[in-house]
């Protein structure tokens, strides 16, 4: 696993110290019941993404066991898929008919895979090797802009590389999925990218997302416990993807992490944005979100937000920016509609030792 991948994960686990059916329909979004989440599976180490087949079967990965797991409707936890390798990341899983796809983190893979019907698992993309040979936001430029050659040494020497002004580095984190008919759209956390896979393995590059640039106020460089002379200078951050989903327009949906502290010290800063997978086009349709992790589109456009340190998860309605609360829950990751609710993983950073995750089923009101 690169650099910036460990440092994000681990910046996230230091701060942490029988359903319906889905369906791909026209069904309308809804406040939810206020009645307490259905738990279907617990005990998991950080289950960050979902996925729900048309069926009623359930998908939920267990990324720092390096786990998938296959929870049939109204039936027992069934393992689907178990990482070899010690220490690596299984997350990102979406499922389309009986194609089930995923993302594998390693020390030296990044990869992009997928399950279907009774089959072996096979690798569908390389992306660590798509990163190095294009490293699509090499161009951008993060950190504090336009400080003096002084004021760079002040900066503390921990956090420097990712402080003084850098380029896009070469890094690939592949963190989430997406099916559309033979196309697999792919949030790359660590490339900063969305990216589509061919059934071929091909991949290309649909968008790079636009930096979040914070200025650095007097009361955000204490906080931040930065030295006084960044006082004024913007902060460009990285733009962390950290879902992808196909909204009714035609559109994808994407959360973002900044790649920055995720503590509140620069501001609510996670945002929604929705890219034109023709041409690129990237959109923000919503600012000001606390570590959004993840998100689910109903099919009249509203959109779910789940607020990892925010304890929430939250309604966009379509065509607007507000943000309406929808459940208050504690550590909300991966979400997917369905017509009656929304599955949702629930204390996705709890336990250490012992973890305490869940999978859990929220339903709209009637």
């Amino acid at each position: 696993m690169s650099t910036k991948s460990a440092r994000i994960l681990a910046g996230v686990a230091a701060v942490a110290l029988a359903a319906p059916m889905a369906t791909s329909g026209i069904a309308q979004a809804a406040p939810s019941t206020g009645e307490a989440p259905k738990i279907l599976v617990k005990d998991l180490p950080g289950p960050l993404s979902t996925a729900v087949a048309g069926d009623g079967t359930a998908y939920v990965t267990a990324n720092f066991a390096g786990m998938l797991w296959k929870v049939p409707d109204g039936g027992a936890p069934e393992l689907l898929y178990q990482a070899s390798e010690k220490g690596a990341e299984v997350g990102g899983v979406s499922v389309q008919g009986a194609k089930v796809v995923f993302t594998y983190t390693g020390q030296t893979h990044a990869r992009v895979m997928s399950i279907t019907g009774g089959a072996a698992p096979k690798v569908m993309a390389n992306t660590r090797s798509y990163e190095k040979q294009n490293n699509p936001d090499k161009k951008r430029t993060y950190g504090i802009l336009g400080l003096t050659a002084s004021c760079k040494a002040k900066l503390p020497k921990q956090f420097a590389a990712f402080l003084k002004p850098y380029a896009g580095v070469v890094d690939s984190h592949p963190y989430a999925t997406e099916q559309d008919g033979n196309t697999t759209y792919l949030a790359d956390a660590g490339g900063n990218d969305i990216l589509s896979i061919a059934n071929d393995g091909t991949i290309s590059t649909v968008a790079v997302l636009p930096r979040v640039k914070v200025r650095l106020t007097k009361a955000r460089v204490k906080a931040a416990g930065l030295p006084a002379c960044t006082t004024g200078h913007s902060y460009a951050l990285e733009a962390v993807p950290t879902d992808v989903e196909l909204g009714p327009d035609g559109w994808l949906y994407v959360s973002t992490l900044t790649g920055g502290p995720e503590d509140g010290s620069l501001g609510a800063q996670s945002r929604v944005y929705k890219v034109n997978p023709a041409t690129g086009r990237v959109v923000k349709i919503a600012v000001h979100l606390i570590s959004a992790v993840n998100l689910a589109v109903a099919g009249d456009g509203d959109v779910y937000v789940s607020q990892l340190f925010g304890g929430s998860i939250i309604r966009i309605p379509a065509g607007t920016g507000r943000k309406v609360p929808f459940a208050q829950v504690n550590m909300p990751a991966g979400l997917e509609f369905t017509d009656t609710g929304l599955y949702a993983t629930i204390d996705a950073l709890k336990g250490t030792k012992t973890p305490r995750g869940k999978l859990a089923f929220i339903p709209f009101a009637p």
